[in-house]
């Protein structure tokens, strides 16, 4: 897996997602809940969630 940010188009991201990649929002709180696609968790769950997040799973931040 790349270890750099690539930008990829929306019919890719859904392809990604479709295969199991994790999404990864930008926002948190009522912006999160409103803009939530999926399954996505909040960027700020990041670090807490850390040992939780899968190693074999692309990530999609939006």
């Amino acid at each position: 897996m790349p270890e750099t940010a690539t930008r990829i188009q929306p019919e890719e991201a859904k392809k990604a997602v479709d295969d199991g990649a994790l999404l990864v929002s930008a926002y948190d709180g009522e912006k999160f809940e409103k803009t939530k696609i999926g399954d996505a968790i909040p960027a700020s769950a990041l670090q807490e969630r850390a040992d939780q997040l899968p190693r074999d799973r692309e990530m999609i931040f939006y």
